[in-house]
Formats: structure tokens, sequence, C-alpha cells
């Protein structure tokens, strides 16, 4: 199974991903297709931590250059805002215009501020 996560690391119509795979299809024969495609579902569906600790101190990074002093107020608001925020874009259909709340739990949430007790600001139209 780690042979077959790391073949797919080679570029699929490369030299790389053929030579390595000659042996796994000996070694696996009619099995090579089934493992193959069972491998690509789970490192589709595993998150890349690293990435996404890079994503998490780049959005707090943000915050927090402009300060001197950072207290454990502040991170407990900028946590808060963090995970009720909605994602503009992602990569993942599944993540757009969802709050890593919302994803972590499945349900819908109420605005940020809302949940915080204030009231959003509505502009009238002209």
């Amino acid at each position: 199974v780690w042979e077959m996560a790391q073949l797919q690391r080679c570029d699929y119509l490369g030299d790389s991903y053929a030579i390595r795979m000659l042996p796994l299809c000996q070694k696996l024969g009619d099995q090579f297709d089934d493992l193959e495609n069972d491998v690509l579902t789970a490192l589709d569906a595993t998150e890349r931590t690293s990435s996404a600790a890079e994503n998490f101190n780049g959005q707090v990074r943000r915050y927090t250059n402009q300060r001197d002093h950072v207290d454990n107020n502040f991170l407990g608001l900028l946590q808060f805002y963090l995970n009720h925020s909605k994602f503009v874009c992602s990569s993942r259909l599944d993540r757009k215009n969802k709050s890593p709340r919302q994803i972590l739990t499945e349900t819908d949430h109420p605005h940020w501020l809302e949940l915080l007790g204030y009231q959003r600001f509505n502009r009238a139209a002209a």
C-alpha cells in the first residue's frame, strides 16, 4: 500500500510511473487496479496537514503582525472569527461558502457577529 501511495507522486503518463508500476503490477496481478483505486480514494480523503498548518499560520499572521502584544482575549476572538467565517473560495467545492464550524458540524449557523449578540447592519435599498 505504501509503495502504491508513493507511486501516485509520479506523473501518470511519465516514465517513472511506468518503471515503478511494473514490479507492483507483477506482485499484485489482478488486484493492482482495485488497490490503486482504494489508495487514490484514501489519498483524496486525507487532509494535507502541512498545507492546513501553513494556511492557518498565514491567516493568523495577518492579524498579529500589526500588534506589539497579542493577549489571550484577542486570540480567543480571532479563533471565534476564523472558525465562523465562511471560505470565499476553496479548491474543494464541498467547503466553498462554508465556515470551518459548518464543515465540522454539518449544520448552518447565523453570521458570526449575530452569534456574538450583535445585529448586522443592512443597507436600505436606494
